[in-house]
Order: C-alpha cells, then sequence, then structure tokens
C-alpha cells in the first residue's frame, strides 16, 4: 500500500496542502459553475430559486477487497497477497448523501457523499523461503480498506426530449483513501492519503409518466500522482418514485470499483475495492 507504514503519522505538510488545494479546487469549480448557470438564464431558459433537493439513502453492501504486495529486496518476506476467499454483505446505512440545484430545464448542480467500507478477515496467501524452496502459506488475516468521496459536478442535456434526457457531467471529487492489513512478521501495515482528482460522467433520465422517473449514471475518475496510479469508477441505476410535491421515494442499484496500483523503489503494490448492491432512499424537494 502507499508508503506502508507500521504507524499512521500525523497529518503532514504534503496532507495540508493536498486538502488546501482540494479546497480552492473546489471554491473555483464553484465560480465556474455559478457563472454557467448565470450564461443558461441568460440564455432564456427558465431559472427557479426554489428548485433543491435533498437526498439520503443506504445500501445493502457486497464487498470483495483485495491487496497484493511484493517486495524487491531478498528478505524473507518476498509476496504477500490477501483477499476475500468470500462475499461480505452487510447494510450500510446512510453511505450516500446528495444535494441538488436544478439550474433551469438543462442543467443542473449536485454535491454528493459516498462511502464504501470493509472490515474483516481475509484470507491471506505468502511466500516464504525455506532454504533453497519457495513455500506458499495461507492464513487468515484481518483487512481493512475505506474510500470517502465529495463530488461537486456540473450536469448539463445534450438530448432532450418529453420523456428523455441523455447529458454529460464535469466536476472535481475529493478522494479519500485508508488502508490497513496484517503481514505475517512485519505487524500492522496501513497508509491513508486524500486528493483532489477531475470527474467525468453521463447520465440519463426517463420519465414516462409524471410521477416516475428511471435514472441512470456512470462516472469515471483517473488517479495519477507520482508513482501511484488507479482509477474509480462508478455506475448507478434508481427508479423514483414522486409521493406529492414534496417527498419522493426511490430504489435501485449501486456499483464501485476503486484499483490502486504503486510501484516503489523497494516494493509492489496492488489494492482493489469492489462494492455492489442495492440501494434505497428518500428525497425532498424545498
Amino acid at each position: 500500500m502507499a508508503h506502508l507504514t507500521a504507524a499512521k503519522p500525523p497529518l503532514c505538510l504534503k496532507q495540508k496542502r493536498v486538502l488546501a488545494g482540494a479546497i480552492i479546487s473546489l471554491f473555483f469549480l464553484s465560480v465556474c459553475f455559478s457563472s454557467q448557470a448565470l450564461a443558461d438564464c441568460q440564455a432564456g431558459a427558465t431559472c427557479s430559486n426554489h428548485n433543491w433537493r435533498l437526498i439520503v439513502g443506504g445500501q445493502y453492501t457486497h464487498r470483495s477487497p483485495s491487496v497484493y504486495y511484493l517486495e524487491k529486496d531478498n528478505t524473507p518476506l518476498r509476496e504477500v497477497f490477501i483477499e476475500e476467499d468470500f462475499t461480505e454483505k452487510r447494510y450500510l446505512p446512510f453511505p450516500f448523501m446528495k444535494l441538488e440545484y436544478q439550474i433551469n430545464p438543462v442543467s443542473f448542480v449536485d454535491l454528493t457523499y459516498n462511502r464504501d467500507e470493509t472490515k474483516t478477515s481475509a484470507l491471506q496467501r505468502k511466500t516464504v523461503n525455506f532454504l533453497f524452496f519457495p513455500i506458499r502459506l495461507a492464513i487468515r488475516a484481518p483487512l481493512e480498506v475505506n474510500t470517502q468521496s465529495l463530488k461537486l459536478r456540473y450536469n448539463r442535456a445534450l438530448y432532450q426530449t418529453q420523456d428523455w434526457q441523455i447529458g454529460a457531467a464535469l466536476g472535481i471529487n475529493v478522494l479519500k483513501f485508508d488502508a490497513e492489513a496484517q503481514i505475517p512478521g512485519e505487524g500492522k501495515k496501513e497508509d491513508s492519503f486524500t486528493a483532489p482528482l477531475p470527474n467525468f460522467g453521463l447520465f440519463a433520465v426517463y420519465q414516462p409518466m409524471e410521477s416516475i422517473n428511471l435514472k441512470f449514471r456512470t462516472d469515471y475518475l483517473p488517479l495519477k500522482t507520482g508513482k501511484t496510479d488507479g482509477t474509480l469508477s462508478e455506475t448507478e441505476l434508481a427508479l423514483e418514485y414522486q409521493y406529492n410535491e414534496t417527498w419522493f421515494l426511490g430504489a435501485g442499484y449501486r456499483y464501485s470499483y476503486f484499483k490502486l496500483a504503486l510501484n516503489h523503489d523497494s516494493y509492489n503494490a496492488d489494492i482493489k475495492h469492489i462494492t455492489y448492491g442495492p440501494t434505497v432512499f428518500v428525497g425532498v424537494n424545498f
């Protein structure tokens, strides 16, 4: 894992700079969104001062984390592979919240928070050298992987009919990553980082009747900093029912795939974290 330190250090100057950069990026992106919103309104589209939506939901998650760690020197610890040998299932309350503002019929801004976490006992495979022969061992080991993301996106319809709306999204995602694993003979290894990332997405909305909305969204986040390379992709499908003018309910399905690869002078590491499962949510218009 990134840096794989034996104990988590306090917030360093580099991490503080990353957080400061993320806050500044979010500020300037908000200014850009506001400018685009003003341009949309001046173009003649209908703008509303009371078109906010707040959505809170839960997910019944299936999680499959894995960690591959390979040392490049000649120490006894050469290779460790930790994976889920079964799919962990658990209800995760309030893993996502979303605040939306409808600028006009063709564009809106949303601020979305997502949390995916796994704390389990996974199967650990380790290769050690005994005399001149490599021996493969398999034991149970604690494994924890957590990701949190805060996305600010500007969404705009590129194609629209009476029933359909298809568009694209552009924004920024502040990603927080934490991982912890037990390595035999090495003790607990853990690491974390926070990074602002660009966010690209597509969405589609189908409205067969006034009270029903079928929504699809997919997002992609590239991650490349120094010797770290990875991606975070998410796909969501949701069915919304507008109960009355204020409240609406919904259910759907969400799939999240996080992959991180590190290539350092002394080791290589690959981390994967897959989360998927049905979702339910409630929302309010105000």
